[in-house]
């Protein structure tokens, strides 16, 4: 290995390969398309480096290699099979990661949707839909974690009746609604695969009960989902309906007439903290070329690290027009060692 004046990268790669396929037609996109992207194949493995190595733990021990394979997977997280399907999910309450104690007992908890709540401020914990993986990484030199410039996210069409999705596609895609969220000891970072800056909020009106095209109401007032601070305010009820003249997901519909709708400037929603992730990828600069690194390995040390890929439902993209798209994710990390 050649030892650079100022740093060596030790390289890992994690490549991720989905394919979206929803055998179920919907009308609204968060909460009844049930299967978004099938994972086709999944490694983990270590590059040109032989010091770095990644592992898992298994009956009280940390086992790692250079490769891993489906059966490890397996081992890592027992909900995990091949060509598990992703399902919308959410990271609502990433905020409490911050803060959780201790860190070697706890993972990231993500939230089901709203359709399988009875509450409108809380939804139960997924279990499945989504993957996690505890990992752990050594190496006998210290340093920080990156990505490599070497994680890319691709989208790729279906091939079956690939014009059909390609019209209806519009500008949403699935790179939109994928997150990939980081956990370690000192931090708790999620990634989105698209460039953009995001605002994703946590609460608002939608249109879920019921097999309509208005915002969910209760007791003459519009329902706000999800998690805010501040009293709702409602504008008068209109003497004939308001808004989209056609519904295009639950998260836009109509104003009910009769129904008081919601002023949204009366609440402040909860807000996803997530960062592109070219913003997590190491430039070769010599000088942590990123705005984020995803934690400090300390030599000859297991570093735990809880990996997460999901789609997060409240993202506004996430509508039926992704549904036919499929996407690849690789996943590469490098290490730079302290000078």
């Amino acid at each position: 290995m050649t030892r650079h004046i100022r740093s060596i990268l030790l390289a890992s790669a994690f490549v991720l390969s989905f394919s979206g396929l929803s055998g179920i037609a919907a009308t609204y996109a968060w909460f009844t398309v049930k299967d978004i992207a099938r994972v086709n194949q999944i490694s983990l493995s270590i590059g040109d480096s032989p010091n770095l190595s990644i592992g898992y733990k298994r009956n009280h021990s940390i086992v790692y290699k250079q490769e891993l394979s489906e059966e490890d997977f397996e081992a890592i997280d027992p909900n995990y099979m091949e060509n598990i399907n992703l399902r919308d999910v959410s990271g609502m309450y990433q905020k409490d990661w911050l803060e959780a104690k201790p860190f070697i007992e706890n993972r990231p908890v993500l939230l089901e949707s709203y359709s399988r709540s009875s509450f409108t401020a809380k939804t139960e914990q997924a279990t499945s839909g989504y993957l996690q993986f505890e990992l752990y990484f050594r190496c006998e030199y210290s340093g920080h974690l990156y990505l490599s410039e070497k994680t890319t996210a691709s989208k790729k069409w279906k091939s079956v009746d690939e014009d059909k999705y390609r019209s209806s596609q519009g500008e949403a895609s699935i790179l939109d609604v994928v997150r990939a969220s980081f956990y370690t000891e000192e931090h708790y970072y999620i990634a989105h695969l698209s460039d953009a800056e995001k605002t994703t909020q946590f609460a608002g009106p939608l249109n879920i009960r019921g097999d309509d095209e208005y915002f969910d109401s209760e007791d003459g007032k519009e329902i706000v989902y999800g998690s805010y601070q501040g009293t709702p305010a409602y504008f008068p009820a209109a003497d004939e309906d308001t808004g989209l003249s056609v519904p295009l997901d639950c998260f836009s519909a109509k104003h009910q007439a009769g129904i008081m709708p919601i002023d949204t400037k009366s609440i402040r929603p909860e807000v996803e903290e997530s960062h592109p992730i070219s913003q997590f990828i190491y430039d070769g600069s010599g000088k942590g070329g990123s705005k984020y690194n995803l934690g400090y390995v300390p030599s000859d040390t297991d570093y735990r690290m809880v990996f997460t890929v999901y789609l997060e439902g409240w993202d506004r993209s996430m509508n039926d027009t992704i549904r036919g798209e499929r996407f690849r994710l690789n996943i590469s990390f490098v290490l730079l060692m302290d000078e």
